[in-house]
């Protein structure tokens, strides 16, 4: 059933904070209102992947559910989540807390309507004309999943592959390993050409926005060129992997996935 894009993006609204809140409100979730990207103390990781997943989901139902699958629905979708977001901090959390910080909350807008576009980009895969996508939108769209699979398992593990600190142990560098894998294999696998240099530059990007992030919080920053290098390597697995996946998977231009 296909509907006016107007509604499409209704219902992603609705979908997304349907989640959201179950995610804040049930999961302890961070409200990521008023400036706030990092979680709260003794966070559920559970429930911020359903946060993130709520933001995911908006730009699918966005794209997907209209009668034509574009990804400007989504853009659109961001927008209106983002005024939403905007409204809440100045109005409710500036009330109650009496501070905002600007810098946080326009990074975490911009991973807001990042993630509802790499939504609508998983809306337009289901589109029977879909043949991949050019490798400048793949990189982004795996950066942003490759870090908030870095923010997710770090709230699973209890490890960070933060370059902030004076060593990286073995379970950061797995942690930030494992989510540039991630990222590149997205990547790759969105990418209208399966190449491994859009893998690794995928990796360069994730490193580029955990350092903005930590700019932001004007932390100290040490840099590990070695954990560096191993985060770009492991982002080209990633890659590397999406392209024996869609081989095997007999993934062709126009072909609809099922």
């Amino acid at each position: 059933m296909r509907f006016h894009p107007s509604v499409s993006i209704f219902l992603g609204i609705i979908c997304c904070f349907t989640l959201y809140l179950i995610a804040v409100l049930g999961f302890s979730a961070n409200a990521w209102v008023g400036g706030t990207f990092t979680v709260p103390h003794n966070p559920s990781w559970f429930g911020t992947f359903l946060l993130i997943l709520s933001f995911i989901l908006s730009g699918v139902i966005a794209t997907f559910f209209a009668k034509e699958n574009k990804i400007k629905y989504g853009i659109f979708e961001g927008l209106c989540l983002i005024l939403i977001f905007s409204i809440w901090s100045v109005c409710i959390w500036s009330l109650q807390h009496n501070v905002i910080n600007f810098s946080n909350t326009i990074f975490s807008n911009v991973m807001l309507f990042l993630l509802v576009c790499v939504g609508s980009m998983f809306g337009m895969m289901a589109d029977n004309e879909y043949n991949g996508f050019s490798p400048l939108l793949a990189v982004i769209a795996g950066s942003v999943i490759g870090y908030s699979s870095i923010v997710l398992l770090v709230l699973l593990t209890g490890y960070s592959p933060d370059p902030a600190s004076y060593s990286v142990g073995m379970m950061s560098f797995i942690v930030g390993g494992l989510s540039s894998a991630i990222g590149g294999f997205v990547t790759t696998f969105f990418a209208k050409e399966k190449k491994i240099k859009y893998g690794i530059y995928t990796g360069i990007l994730i490193i580029i926005i955990g350092l903005v992030q930590l700019l932001i919080n004007m932390t100290t920053i040490y840099i590990h060129i070695y954990a560096f290098l191993g985060y770009v390597l492991s982002a080209a697995i990633g890659g590397y992997i999406a392209i024996m996946a869609a081989k095997h998977l007999k993934i062709t231009p126009n072909q609809k996935f099922s």
